[in-house]
């Protein structure tokens, strides 16, 4: 066996993560957002059926699905790394802490991509950025841990956001 060989993660990579986050932030321009933000909105985004009037999901509903957020914010933040470095995202540093936007570019490569699922995900991350726009990060925190913390047995249980 070579030990030069490099395992190629398909899915919930870098390069799929960060296009996620640039729909996302794209879909609420001019507003930016911290990395905590980000979480919750990529996985309300990937799992919008969660919520309660939420639209189909973009991912499909596993039972370990929770879990997932506890995993996101270091793949998130390479994602911002890896996109900022291109020119696609901007790292904003506010007094409160950083914050990020898109750049002029983010525009037309997300327009450039007509694949089924980009399309799917920019449908998402719209509805998503329209629903908790509004809502204050501590507001959804408070809501995210309450799903969190949820018997994972009860199968019907969704996330309600008031608004």
């Amino acid at each position: 066996m070579n030990n030069n060989q490099t395992t190629i993660h398909p899915f919930n990579n870098i390069i799929e993560t960060g296009l996620r986050i640039l729909s996302i932030l794209n879909a609420s321009f001019p507003v930016s957002f911290d990395l905590q933000m980000l979480v919750y909105l990529d996985y309300l985004t990937v799992h919008s059926g969660d919520i309660v009037n939420g639209v189909k999901s973009l991912h499909p509903a596993v039972p370990s699905r929770k879990g997932e957020m506890f995993v996101r914010r270091s793949l998130i933040k390479e994602s911002l790394d890896v996109f900022e470095s291109k020119g696609l995202i901007v790292k904003k540093y506010q007094a409160y802490g950083i914050e990020y936007s898109v750049s002029e570019n983010a525009t037309p490569f997300i327009e450039s991509l007509s694949e089924e699922y980009s399309l799917e995900l920019n449908t998402k991350a719209h509805w998503v950025v329209n629903k908790f726009v509004d809502i204050d990060v501590l507001e959804l925190e408070k809501y995210m841990q309450r799903y969190m913390t949820v018997d994972d047995n009860n199968v019907s249980v969704k996330l309600i956001i008031n608004g």
